[in-house]
């Protein structure tokens, strides 16, 4: 998904405003960051929930917001 500068600059505000605690808000942040094409710092917090076994890492496969970690090696 490409971003007009508009959209990249809403996004970014929606995520300076989601709280950074809880499993939810952190796969919505790193939904976020892989849809900004911040792919380590999506990764970082992906395998953070990993480690504390967050439920929402199931539903990853099947979201295409996480099309670009996805191809990342």
């Amino acid at each position: 998904m490409i971003l007009n500068a508009e959209d990249y600059w809403r996004k970014r505000a929606s995520i300076e405003q989601l709280p950074g605690t809880g499993s939810a808000s952190e796969s919505d942040l790193a939904e976020a960051l892989a849809q900004l094409g911040e792919i380590d710092e999506a990764i970082a917090l992906l395998e953070r929930r990993f480690a504390a076994r967050g439920y929402h890492i199931m539903y990853l496969k099947g979201n295409p917001n996480f099309d670009r970690p996805r191809s990342d090696p």
